[in-house]
């Protein structure tokens, strides 16, 4: 681009609308997008600005419940040395003038929420003395007033939207807390601010001007290129790979472990239990990233998934991350709300090495920071997952990676460094920091406390770190089994709760066992089925059991059933599906479990390979079973036979032979005897057919003996 087109481009703001106009058609004449090329400057002009679109999405929060404390940004800095006041004063006036940011508050304006900038706005210096108090009480004491500041609200439309409290625990001993709303601010923000205010401090103390370039642009400049860069043919290729990655409506909601049911709206109390990953373990998780041609980013992700997953055993699993969204280098020295969430999805193979689960995620990273300029916000109204008031949408953990340090910094004659302060809130069920390097990473768990108990996190910190010294030792393994468990924990759960050997009856078979155990306690409870919605809890007794099992035995032996026999199950989790398997075993057949939902050439093969006469079945499965127009029956026609007949259904596949379906919950065992069928079996009598995933072929049918 010539030189001056770049002069013209950053004058843009300072050249009158004719010359405006004039600029934007010589571009568009040489093929050049103004706003792919550069973030221009707006006119000042009083004109209220628009709110960026992440901007919009916390007003609307605010909104719905105002006078919160979730969003704010709490910072604290013990600064030791001797402190000039009347410095610090006029540093903190010079950065609020030089960024609009800090003198922005939001106002409605004909129903849409606006940006207002105030000309000129003071951060006046709260001053709290403390040095009149020992060392534990001043630091029991300024973690207190942390906390308070941390969690004291932001009046959006009144503002400022910015604090400055200074505790003095001494003469050359001082702690400031910043605090800001994330409307106009962010972490990488909050690092802005402190460098600038020990620059400004530095050349007020020396009596010299400070030497900070000038901002060539000011937020609501961002603001409304973001607006009118987000739209036609560039938002729909944003969109359509968004749509690609979560257009099924994303991952299922996370289910980990919890100590505390759900409440049914999502709280934020939260607490934070930190940790320390060795540099041992460090330097090889940076080696095995390079070797992979990862990040250490990608690695630690990759890392956490296999965690969430040996937790959950979901293997469809989308964790959040947040990215800066300074890629243009004009955002980089701004104070304000860039920071975007991505949703980074993820299928766990639990068979395959943890390298290549590696290579899916280093190649899934990589294609969503391509596309990160589309806000989060507007993901969630494209995609419009299914909303559930008890969990955020799209995912409920959130990763995050810090790559800068965050130690001591010397300005002037003082020494700044972070001092760690609790806010007691969390936006997610769970969220993993993690910063440094080689040299060691360190990092911290976030968790709800109405989820989860500190000593759940705390046992999950130490599964982390044994799980990431594995994947360092054997990168090869499959994730299901790469160790999660400290040695101590493995002994305690292999050796100190497991029982000593208790000699099994070789003659026995299990429907037999069963028998035994209900002649000894016929009154106690066999199965239990927690209650669920409407439905009440059911309990079996061990004498109900073996009676039902009995009567089905004996009415599957008056269809023909018996020894080596095999028995179609399609049931519903219930306690009607184990009288199912045992009256099965009672009839001196073999049951087959065969799942509704699979498909229907599967079922075919699996029921004619395996010679099934008879499949039980209940009302929540039955149906689900698929038929092609061949097998003469529509669905409506064999709900009606059901109907008229409750005992069973004859149904005939097209290429396979006839057979009966069962419906349990139907099917009157009432004249049926409930005493044991007459039925001799062996050990080496088949029990149960299972099949395999079919996955490089046809699957295989497998029989397992009594034995």
């Amino acid at each position: 681009m010539p030189d001056i087109l770049t002069t013209l481009i950053e004058n843009y703001a300072s050249l009158d609308p004719k010359r405006r106009q004039l600029l934007e058609k010589l571009l568009a004449q040489r093929g050049i997008a103004l706003e792919e090329k550069v973030i221009l400057p707006q006119p000042r002009d009083g004109s209220p600005f628009p709110l960026s679109f992440a901007q919009q999405r916390l007003w609307f929060l605010e909104q719905l419940e105002p006078n919160t404390a979730l969003y704010n940004i709490p910072v604290a800095v013990r600064i030791t040395g001797p402190l000039d006041l009347d410095a610090l004063q006029r540093s903190l006036d010079a950065i609020v003038a030089r960024h609009e940011s800090l003198r922005t508050t939001f106002a409605t304006r004909g129903g849409e929420p606006v940006q207002v900038i105030a000309d000129e706005m003071r951060l006046p210096i709260q001053q709290v003395d403390l040095s009149d108090l020992d060392r534990a009480q001043q630091d029991a004491r300024v973690q207190r007033l942390a906390l308070e500041e941390a969690q004291k609200p932001f009046d959006l439309e009144k503002g400022p939207l910015v604090r400055f409290k200074l505790l003095r625990l001494g003469d050359e001993e001082h702690v400031a807390l910043l605090t800001m709303h994330h409307i106009i601010a962010d972490g990488w923000s909050m690092g802005v601010f402190i460098n600038e205010l020990g620059r400004f401090y530095d050349a007020f103390t020396r009596g010299s001007e400070p030497n900070l370039p000038p901002l060539r642009i000011q937020y609501p400049d961002y603001a409304v290129w973001q607006r009118k860069l987000l739209q036609g043919d560039r938002l729909e290729q944003e969109l359509a790979f968004w749509r690609e990655q979560l257009g099924d409506g994303g991952s299922p909601p996370l289910e980990l472990p919890l100590d505390h049911p759900r409440p049914p709206v999502t709280t934020f109390r939260g607490d934070h239990v930190h940790f320390e990953i060795p540099a041992a373990i460090a330097e090889k998780l940076v080696a095995l990233a390079q070797e992979h041609e990862a990040t250490p980013f990608m690695v630690l992700l990759a890392a956490y998934d296999a965690l969430l997953y040996r937790y959950t055993g979901q293997d469809d699993i989308s964790v959040g991350t947040p990215e800066a969204g300074r890629g243009r280098k004009e955002l980089e020295p701004l104070i304000g709300f860039f920071i975007n969430t991505l949703v980074i999805r993820a299928f766990i193979p639990e068979e395959k090495p943890f390298t290549d689960f590696l290579a899916q995620v280093r190649d899934t990273v990589r294609a969503v920071f391509e596309h990160r300029e589309l806000p989060f916000e507007r993901i969630v109204e494209e995609i419009q997952p299914e909303r559930d008031l008890s969990r955020s949408p799209l995912f409920q953990t959130l990763f995050t990676f810090q790559n800068a340090p965050t130690g001591k910094v010397r300005v002037t004659d003082l020494t700044f460094e972070p001092v760690d302060v609790t806010t007691g809130t969390v936006k997610f069920d769970l969220t993993l920091t993690l910063g440094g390097g080689p040299e060691g990473f360190h990092g911290a768990f976030g968790y709800n406390v109405d989820l989860f108990e500190r000593t759940s996190i705390e046992r999950m910190v130490r599964h982390f770190l044994v799980l990431l010294e594995d994947i360092v030792e054997h990168p090869e393994r499959p994730i299901s089994r790469l160790n999660i468990l400290p040695e101590d924990e493995r002994r305690r759960v292999l050796v100190d709760w497991t029982p000593a050997p208790t000699p099994f009856p070789a003659d026995k078979l299990v429907h037999q066992l069963v028998e035994e155990q209900a002649a000894r306690t016929p009154d106690c409870p066999a199965v239990i089925q927690p209650a669920s919605g409407d439905r009440p809890q059911r309990v079996l007794t061990y004498a109900k059991l073996d009676a039902r099992a009995n009567q089905l035995a004996h009415a599957l032996i008056a269809r023909g059933v018996g020894p080596e026999d095999v028995v179609g199950i399609s049931m519903a989790r219930s306690p009607e599906m184990l009288v199912a398997m045992l009256g099965i075993l009672k009839a001196g057949a073999a049951y087959l479990p065969l799942d509704p939902h699979y498909p229907e050439e599967r079922l075919r093969y699996m029921m004619e390979d395996a010679g099934v006469r008879v499949v039980i079945s209940d009302q929540y499965s039955v149906f689900s079973f698929q038929f092609s127009e061949e097998d003469g029956r529509s669905a409506e026609e064999l709900n009606t036979e059901h109907l008229a007949d409750a005992s069973h259904t004859d149904i005939a596949f097209a290429s396979a032979p006839a057979f009966q379906i069962l419906h349990l919950d139907e099917l009157n065992t009432e004249h049926y005897p409930d005493e044991k069928p007459a039925i001799s079996l062996h050990p080496e009598n088949l029990a149960y057919v299972i099949y395999t995933s079919g996955s490089t072929g046809q699957p295989k049918g497998v029989e397992i003996a009594h034995r």
